[in-house]
């Protein structure tokens, strides 16, 4: 394929990063769930000590202390009674999130790029398996990228030598001179990462538009998703099971087909800028087609707008 890639089959070696470099890269992931899991496991523990003495506190309290009238100033064993109402009823006292963003002083800029993808609401929680798979979603593109750019010269030897032969006869027919050879390291790591961010803000988005359309259909709005009672009973289950796969299906799918594109294009403008003739027989060709096709545009849109539409 008219590449050059100094004797090594990996992107990092191109580059020149170390092994170990490499190694951290590869397991980092789980190093961050694993340290994740640790705190929140600690964090747990912690508020359900907490909530125990809590709890032996209050009993204790409610007993000592004697009940008042109503219209008394009430007590701590009143207000812990009315803890529940004023947790559903506090968000009304405090400033909404519109509000927010007009005072600029009261939030800062992080805060207002994190709620264009994800703002809190306390009606509405991820559940666990929505999270998890999001969680596998991020692994499996992050390990997607990494085996490619680790193993990708191999990859195009493998699966793009059907290419030799097309470029070969365009070459002749061309009378193009005999290709040299280069390095596609440039192209395989823009068009591992530019895939990745791309997928990146599309899982950020979705979650966004999951969390949307769960608190509409807690409204029950229901424009850009069916309601319940469109599907039945069997059909709702098989969709809830057949989710996750078809997911990470389509996103693995969708995320080769993608780097592939953006790999096709990175390597045509590169041989293109490499060969500026290439640009005036490719011009050769397509203007002529493109004019064409302008001119019958423009000549049935004046013909439909002065003849044929009526005032």
């Amino acid at each position: 394929m008219f590449i050059h890639h100094n004797d090594s089959q990996s992107t990092f070696d191109q580059f020149g990063i170390d092994r170990s470099i490499v190694c951290v890269l590869k397991y980092a992931p789980y190093y961050l769930c694993f340290t994740y899991i640790c705190f929140r496991l600690t964090y747990l523990f912690i508020i359900n000590i907490y909530h125990i003495f809590l709890s032996c506190d209050n009993t204790t309290n409610s007993i000592k202390k004697p009940l008042k009238h109503i219209y008394h100033k009430p007590t701590n064993s009143s207000r812990e009674i009315l803890s529940i109402e004023y947790h559903y009823v506090r968000h009304l006292f405090e400033k909404s999130f519109e509000r927010l963003i007009k005072n600029k002083n009261k939030i800062s800029l992080f805060k207002s790029l994190l709620y264009k993808i994800y703002r809190p609401n306390k009606y509405f929680h991820y559940s666990k398996q929505i999270l998890n798979i999001y969680m596998i979603a991020f692994m499996l593109i992050y390990y997607l990228t990494f085996n490619i750019l680790q193993n990708g010269f191999n990859l195009i030897e493998k699966f793009y030598s059907f290419t030799i032969i097309p470029l070969l006869i365009l070459y002749d027919e061309l009378d193009l001179p005999e290709p040299k050879l280069f390095n596609l390291k440039y192209e395989m790591i823009l068009s591992c990462f530019l895939t990745a961010i791309i997928y990146f803000i599309q899982l950020l988005f979705g979650m966004k538009k999951y969390q949307k359309h769960m608190l509409d259909a807690y409204k029950g709005i229901f424009i850009d998703i069916p309601p319940r009672s469109a599907f039945k009973n069997v059909r709702f289950m098989l969709k809830n099971i057949h989710y996750p796969g078809y997911c990470i299906a389509y996103l693995t799918i969708g995320y080769i087909i993608i780097g592939n594109m953006i790999f096709f294009a990175l390597i045509a403008l590169h041989v293109l800028f490499k060969h500026l003739f290439l640009i005036e027989e490719f011009a050769n060709i397509f203007i002529p087609i493109l004019v064409i096709y302008l001119t019958i545009f423009i000549i049935q849109w004046f013909l439909s707008r002065t003849f044929f539409l009526q005032k």
